[in-house]
């Protein structure tokens, strides 16, 4: 779900909203932009956030798995070697779904258009590379939830 959530940011966000930053001062005597111009802006801005969500998208998932991994060490009463393997198993997947489903939403959302920044053609996800991706985000992912679960089991002792 988490994967779903960060990938729609593109369309919500980027799509919707504006971006808060602006540089100098604004003017009362400025003219505003033609509505080319605020399409062309706004394209960028939803381009930024989809650049945003492919870049950042794998380092989201270990500090997640690492939570999780804590929060099962400290609420689930099973033997540790469970524990590892439940927490480690959970997050490795999750992570693999996160990078897939946050990865192919926000290809979905780039705009091309004229000027255009990082995308000057048609963008599509790639499913392969989308998958090995995950899978190395989802290792050290593992690893962090199966220590974080190894810490809270040995805590609640």
């Amino acid at each position: 779900m988490a994967g779903i959530a960060f990938g729609l940011l593109p369309a919500l966000y980027g799509g919707q909203g504006e971006n808060p930053i602006q540089v100098g001062e604004q003017e009362a005597d400025t003219p505003t932009p033609s509505p080319e111009q605020q399409e062309i802006q706004q394209n960028r801005f939803k381009n930024e956030v989809v650049n945003f969500v492919i870049f950042f998208g794998p380092y989201l998932p270990v500090g997640l798995g690492a939570i999780a991994g804590l929060v099962l060490g400290t609420r689930l009463a099973t033997d540790t070697q469970e524990l590892l393997i439940v927490s480690a198993a959970g997050a490795g997947i999750g992570a693999v779904l996160f990078l897939v489903f946050s990865g192919f939403l926000a290809a979905q959302q780039a705009e091309v258009f004229e000027e255009s920044f990082r995308f000057s053609e048609k963008v599509s996800f790639k499913f392969g590379t989308g998958l090995m991706n995950g899978i190395f985000v989802g290792v050290p992912t593992a690893i962090a939830a199966a220590g974080a679960a190894y810490a809270g089991d040995e805590l609640t002792e």
